[in-house]
């Protein structure tokens, strides 16, 4: 995924940088990457600061994503329907998405927001 890192540290240097930071997360969540991807993201970025105030903050953000944290404070990951795909095609994406160091479900996700982006013209509305 490689979120750009000045993205996230412009973020810390805001007045509420929690809530940008939040803001981000939920921004990669709506658009398919997985929880998984966004918290080794903030994982790296957290590593490469010397801040302790500011690796605090990232911190709390990723406990919003992983559930440790109050109730009202979990970032929700939205309930996901599942789609069944046919074996050797499912090997394929499981290959293709090694390759690019991302989850299957995350592959498949931007695969198909890509291809309904460039087909949108195509949909009728009932």
């Amino acid at each position: 995924m490689s979120i750009e890192l000045s993205v996230l540290k412009e973020a810390l240097q805001q007045s509420s940088p929690m809530e940008k930071l939040e803001t981000i997360v939920k921004d990669l969540l709506s658009k398919g990457y997985s929880k998984e991807s966004i918290l080794a993201e903030f994982e790296y970025f957290r590593e490469a600061m010397t801040d302790e105030d500011y690796e605090n903050i990232v911190l709390e953000v990723m406990d919003f994503l992983t559930g440790w944290c109050s109730p009202h404070k979990r970032i929700d990951i939205h309930q996901r329907q599942r789609i069944t795909l046919a074996p050797e095609l499912y090997a394929q994406v499981e290959k293709e998405a090694h390759i690019r160091g991302i989850s299957s479900e995350t592959l498949v996700h931007l695969g198909l927001m890509e291809w309904l982006a460039s087909h949108q013209h195509h949909v009728c509305e009932a």
